[in-house]
């Protein structure tokens, strides 16, 4: 069983659309491949794949302060020392409240409170859902509940759920589609895989933060390869994108267009290679996928 990783560092520059297209046509190949959505605050992979949960299950990834009443004496210090200003006094019964959507866990309360009064409590942090695609093959999607931070702890917990399911399924291939950014997510949703498709487009933002994630990714020495996409947004950024990946010996799998057919293939809740099987878009997808398929 192969796990792979799409990141693009940036949000917005096409990952879910590919991660999505690759795991159709993975599909089409008669592979039995399972899709993991681990962008947990915005999941939008579903969306594009439309399914039928089956089941849900809660993700315990932090823990929260709770009070035991029958110890505490509402002395209020850790009211004076919680830095997230999560813990109040009732004007109601006087009793100490903590509010768990602005508690972090840091525990300093524990350590403050003079009658021990207070625990460190493991907290749920989100669920996933496990659904079936209209494509047939499983998809599972991370949700973070309201106010809750993306810890890499709640994705690592998510591909491990994953796993599980896979191996229900007999699973060839994983496909994840990892969270934006360079942070603790995005390292849990690598840390481990065969293989990650870099994703960027040629702008100096999309640049910029290709180049965090792809130093995350060179250092735990992942096998990976870049994919450009709306490649016609600026020819002096693509240009440069060659040069980097040439100076860092990053395979580039191709490129793929501006086209208007993506935007309105999202809005059908629809893969670009389903809405549009001849868009520009779509083709140059099939050709990239057709040398990704070599390498994996």
């Amino acid at each position: 069983m192969k796990e792979i990783t799409f990141v693009s560092g940036k949000g917005g520059v096409g990952k879910t659309t590919i991660t999505a297209s690759f795991a159709l046509l993975l599909n089409n190949l008669q592979k039995k491949i399972l899709a993991v959505d681990a962008d947990a605050d915005a999941p939008n992979l579903g969306l594009i794949l439309s399914n039928k949960e089956i089941s849900r299950e809660y993700i315990k990834a932090t823990e929260k302060a709770v009070i035991d009443y029958e110890k505490c004496t509402s002395c209020g210090i850790c009211i004076d020392y919680c830095p997230e200003g999560a813990i109040i006094k009732s004007p109601n019964d006087n009793k100490i409240k903590i509010i768990p959507v602005f508690c972090e866990g840091c525990g300093v309360c524990n350590v403050v409170c003079p009658e021990k009064a207070i625990d460190m409590m493991p907290y749920e942090t989100g669920y996933y859902v496990h659904a079936i695609t209209e494509h047939g093959f499983p998809i599972v999607t991370g949700h973070l509940k309201l106010g809750e931070s993306g810890s890499g702890k709640f994705v690592y917990e998510l591909r491990n759920k994953a796993r599980s399911l896979a191996k229900e399924y007999n699973t060839e291939y994983i496909l994840i589609d990892g969270p934006p950014g360079s942070s603790c997510t995005a390292i849990a949703a690598i840390t481990g895989v065969s293989f990650v498709v870099l994703i960027t487009e040629p702008t100096p933002a999309s640049i910029s933060d290709l180049k965090k994630i792809h130093k995350i990714v060179k250092h735990f020495r992942i096998p990976h390869a870049l994919i450009i996409n709306k490649a016609d947004l600026s020819e002096k950024y693509r240009k440069y994108l060659y040069e980097f990946a040439e100076n860092e010996k990053i395979k580039i799998l191709g490129e793929i267009p501006l086209d208007k057919n993506i935007p309105k293939a999202i809005a059908h809740a629809k893969t670009i290679i389903e809405f549009s099987p001849d868009a520009n878009a779509s083709k140059a997808i099939k050709d990239i996928f057709y040398r990704f398929s070599k390498i994996i």
